[in-house]
Order: C-alpha cells, then sequence, then structure tokens
C-alpha cells in the first residue's frame, strides 16, 4: 500500500510529549478565534430557559464566553490558546450533540 505521508521525517514532534514542544509565541490568527466565538454566540441562542433566579441562560452563556475570549485576546502561547480552541471547539460539539438529541 502506498503511504500518503511524503516526509514522514517532518512529524517526529508528534511522538514528543506537548510540554517539550517549541513555543512559537506568534498570535493565532484572530479569524479562526472569531469564527470559534461567533459559533459560540451562535450556540447560546438554544437556550431560551432562564435559571432558577429567573436569569436567562442565554445571556449567562454569552457572558461567560465573553470574558474567556477577552482573556484569550492578548495570549501569545500558541499552546495554550490551541488548548482553548480545542476545549471550545469540543464544548460547542457536545453541546450541539446533546441538544438536538432531546
Amino acid at each position: 500500500m502506498k503511504s500518503i505521508i511524503k516526509n514522514k521525517g517532518q512529524l517526529s514532534f508528534l511522538k514528543k510529549s506537548i510540554d517539550t514542544l517549541e513555543r512559537s509565541h506568534k498570535p493565532l490568527p484572530n479569524r479562526e478565534i472569531l469564527l470559534l466565538y461567533r459559533e459560540a454566540m451562535m450556540m447560546t441562542r438554544r437556550f431560551t430557559w432562564a435559571n432558577d433566579d429567573g436569569e436567562p441562560w442565554q445571556e449567562i452563556l454569552k457572558r461567560t464566553a465573553r470574558v474567556e475570549f477577552e482573556a484569550m485576546r492578548t495570549e501569545t502561547d500558541s499552546v495554550k490558546v490551541g488548548k482553548f480552541l480545542i476545549t471550545w471547539r469540543d464544548a460547542i460539539a457536545r453541546i450541539h450533540h446533546k441538544l438536538n438529541k432531546a
């Protein structure tokens, strides 16, 4: 069977622990983070009910997401930003799955 990967030597970093990887300290493109933020805001629209205090969950989730994304705005560690993006993508996917299931 023919291998799809041509330059396997360039993938040697995959065998190392994430903590030993070299950090670039270059900010990720704002486009990727902005798209994820917009997706998070759209996801909050599906929460139409209120909590026990009468505050709409939509507003609580929007406020929480805004705080977390604002904290990432000044982050220069690419590994932290990457973990943040992966975590949020996974969380949004799980929420969509659970809401569509219900």
